[in-house]
Parts: C-alpha cells; structure tokens; sequence
C-alpha cells in the first residue's frame, strides 16, 4: 500500500547547469579578486590553500600572529580558530617557524600536530576545523593560487551537485540490490552484477570529489593489517584477469591506528593502479614489517615512533622520472581520456596524511613500481575492531508493520518502498518535511519506524525531527542523507535518532536498519 503527500519535485538540471556555470565563472575571474600588491614582489607569504576565502595572501614581512580577534596581524575567519591562534615569523637562523598560541584545537604541519616547528616552503599548516595555509616563495605564490583556486572550484562543484548525484545513484544501488536477490538466469544475473560494479565505482568516484571538497572526519581505531588487506584483496580477485598474480607477507599481528573504509580505499587504489600497469600479466607482492621511525622522520613527513611499513610492489611497466615526479598531483593522468579521473593516488595521499602516515613511490621504467606507506602502529595487544567483510543478510526474513518514508526523491521514494514492502511492510510517503509530519499526524498510533531524509523542502529532516520530539514521539528514526558533515551528523544524533545511514546504501544496507530498529 503506498500514499503520497506534498508536491511532485521536478528535475534539478537548470539549478545545476547554473550552479556550474557560476562555479566556472569564479574560476576564471577570482585572480583578479585579489588586487596587485606592492609587497608580493618583496616578501614570503602564507597562502590559503583552503576555507573561507581560498587564494588569499597573508605577506611575512615580520612576526604575523594568525586567529580571530581584532588585535591579530592577519584575521582568519573559521569558528575552529581561537582568537590568538598561532604565529609564524622567523628564528635568528633566518629559518619560518610556526608556534601555537595555546589554541584550543591546535596547530598541524602537514598533518603532524605540533606546539612549535620550523617550516619548509611548501609546508601545508592546519588551523582550526577547515583553514589550511602553505608557506609560499614570492615566486612561487601564482602556482599556490592556482591550485587554491582549482581545489575551491571542484570542491563547489562537488558539493553543490553531491546530494542530486547520490539520490540519483541511491536509487540505482538500492534497486540493483534488490533485483540481485531474486533468482535469473545466468545471462540476466551477470547483467545485474556489472551494473552493481558499475553503480559501486560511480559512489567511489562521487565520494573521493566529495573529499576533495571539504576537510572530512573520521575515526580512528585500531585495525588488524593483514585483515584490512585481505578484505582489499578478495574484493579484487573477481576482477583481475587471470595472468595477474597477488601474494602478500603481512604478519598476523601488526596493527595500525586508522579509518578502516578509508584506509581499505587506499589499498583497493594502490591494487587497481597496480593491475593497470600490467597490461600483459605479472605479479602484486603486497609484504608489511614493523618499523621504528627516527627523528629524521623520512625527510620530516613523520613524528618519530613505531610504524607499520607497508610495500606494494608490481612487475608492471615502470614510471618515467618526469611522470614519477608527478603522479600525486590532482588531476595528473596517463591514462587515455575517459579511463582516468586523476584523483586516485591524490586521494591517497590525502587519506595518508590525514592518519599521520606518508607514501612514497620508486619505479623504473620496465622493472615495475614500488609504493610504500607508513601508518602509525598500533599495540599488537590492543583488540581489533577490523572484523573483515560484513556476513550476507537475506533481504527475507518478514517484516510488519507501518512504515513513514519521507525523501523529496521519488526514485528515491519509490526504490525503499519497493525494498520494505516486498518484506510484508505497509508503507506511507511523504515528499517533504511539512508532508511528514501531516502524515505523522494522521496516523501516529499505527507508525513503527520513520525513514527520514535530511534535505528536503519547506521543512527539512532535522526541522521534523524536533517537532516529532517536541510530541514526545519516541518512535526508532532512521535518517538519510547524502551530506555527511560531522557538524551535520552530531546534531541529528543530540535528537535521539536510532541510525544514520549515508547515502547512496544498498538494499541489504536498508533491511538490516530496519530489522534492527522497527518496533515490534
């Protein structure tokens, strides 16, 4: 049975042409934002590479204490930042240093948090929960402001279009599952694996431009190594061709401290990057060791201490020392037109400096190519919390009962009530917030789970959820969304919700919140 209530939603497409092209627009103009200045040919600057006003210069012509009061030499616009966050000047060597202010949420050099610290040109230094400078030579400045301002433009982008482009591959990936579950004949069941693949690798792209759009939070635990890269490992068998060989020498009881998606996303890179250079077959030796990093800190990428070392090594084609000097450039690629984003091994090493590791690369052209990694270890004794790939869910099993789902996306819409119903549950839609809660109202005493997305008109998901606590309605809400900031995710959770699931989620994703959380 399904109802529906609230206007229908037409297609976004003009907003989002109009979006890109001003997104487009800025890119072009926003050099010349930032009016000559008779000091770029005399002094080093600081140069915002990313928050509130990217491309912009801070000039150090002598100590310049960075925060948000009045009183500070260069004012940075970011709630993170205290109101004397740190400064950075020169020592009597002639050296920039950086020194934090007793700040409250720190200072970090290349991802390193530190109290005081010499800088090189180059050196990215974090501030607060978005602003990220580099220390730039005067002639150098014009390369950082570009960049700044590619990053800015494709950040925009990213998240202007995130929540259209994951309604959309949402309800791809939720109806594809679905279908998977049925029995076909084997010509219709290969069909729907590799439109599952392709839906899976349209997420993965979407989330590493996502990435690129916004400093992202994630958490850190400690994760078995050798269960990480096998997870990588059997992912990618299915899709190797037959004269590519992978062996691996992890010992069992090496850890690390990490993100296990993220860090599964490195490897699953690395593999791909390392199938694509043999093209004729060979062999991936994935090995890792316990290593003891100094205080030379392999040319001061990393704090000294216990790392693992983690190696991938292919007998593939080789990189030339012009391509090798490029390969974690944004954007750089050697693949033909269509077969590369450019995104993949920048997107790794983002990832890597965000867990306070690094990634280094070897190659010669017709002997193959090394990466090797350092991530911070973990103590071996320490539990796991890795636990490999989740065990199959039947999408069967019977549910009953009311259910409200409520998504300004039809397809959207139309994909979970197809999922529930075909469970046994009764299903009642809405379209929008105001929608929602006219349907909470007329049938509050048979409801026994809410499927609630975040962003819709008139009044969104969060808006519902304080109104619906307000009744003192105690009923399980699973929220959905394609935006998954943290500040975003803590405030829905301060309401009492009963599980967040980011979109775009599969069917088995789908059924197994709500098994777990409708009232019985």
């Amino acid at each position: 049975m399904m109802q529906d209530a609230g206007p229908g939603i037409g297609m976004a497409k003009r907003e989002d042409l109009r979006r890109f092209d001003s997104i487009e627009e800025h890119t072009r103009t926003s050099m010349h934002r930032f009016p000559p200045d008779p000091r770029a040919e005399a002094a080093d600057c600081l140069v915002i590479l990313a928050g509130d006003d990217p491309g912009r210069r801070i000039y150090l012509e002598g100590d310049v204490v960075l925060g948000r009061g009045k009183d500070c030499d260069a004012i940075v616009s970011d709630q993170g930042i205290s109101r004397r966050h740190a400064l950075v000047g020169r020592n009597k060597d002639g050296q920039y240093f950086v020194q934090d202010l007793d700040s409250r949420n720190g200072v970090r050099v290349n991802g390193h948090r530190v109290k005081e610290a010499v800088l090189e040109f180059g050196d990215e230094i974090a501030l607060g929960e978005q602003t990220v400078l580099a220390l730039a030579r005067r002639e150098r400045f014009e390369d950082h402001l570009l960049v700044a301002q590619k990053m800015q433009a494709l950040g925009q982008l990213a998240g202007g279009v995130a929540h259209d482009f994951n309604n959309i591959l949402g309800a791809l990936f939720a109806n594809v599952t679905f279908l998977n579950s049925k029995h076909h004949d084997p010509e219709t069941g290969q069909c729907l694996e590799e439109m599952e693949a392709a839906v899976r690798r349209a997420i993965d792209l979407t989330r590493q431009l996502s990435g690129f759009g916004r400093r992202t939070t994630s958490e850190h635990r400690s994760i078995r190594l050798h269960e990480l890269i096998q997870e990588g490992v059997d992912l990618l068998r299915r899709t190797l061709p037959r004269n590519v060989q992978i062996y691996t020498d992890i010992p069992s009881e090496l850890t690390v401290i990490g993100d296990t998606s993220r860090l599964l996303q490195v490897v699953m890179n690395l593999c791909i990057n390392a199938k694509d250079a043999m093209p004729r077959g060979g062999t991936l030796t994935i090995a890792a060791e316990p290593v003891e990093v100094g205080h030379e800190g392999l040319g001061r990428q990393l704090q000294p201490g216990p790392y693992a070392k983690l190696a991938f090594v292919d007998t593939g084609l080789g990189i030339d020392p012009v391509t090798l000097s490029r390969i974690f450039e944004p954007f750089f690629t050697t693949k033909p037109r269509g077969q590369g984003t450019g995104l993949g091994l920048a997107t790794v090493q983002a990832i890597l400096r965000d867990h306070n590791g690094s990634i280094e690369a070897r190659s010669e052209v017709g002997k193959g190519t090394e990466f090797i990694i350092h991530l911070p270890s973990a103590e071996s004794a320490r539990e796991s919390t890795f636990v490999g790939p989740r065990p199959e869910q039947s999408l069967s099993g019977g549910i009953s009962g009311l259910v409200l789902v409520a998504d300004d996306d039809p397809l959207v819409r139309t994909a979970i009530t197809r999922v529930l119903a075909r469970d046994g549950a009764e299903i009642v839609t809405a379209s929008d917030g105001a929608g929602a809660l006219r349907r909470y109202a007329e049938r509050a005493a048979e409801l026994r789970l809410i499927v609630l997305d975040l962003d819709m008109p008139r009044v969104d998901g969060a808006e519902v959820l304080k109104v619906l606590r307000s009744f003192e309605c105690d009923l399980p809400v699973i929220v959905i969304s394609g935006h998954t900031d943290a500040a975003r995710s803590k405030e829905v959770q301060a309401l009492g919700i009963s599980e967040f699931l980011p979109k775009p989620f599969d069917a088995r994703a789908l059924m197994g919140a709500v098994k777990r959380h409708m009232r019985r």
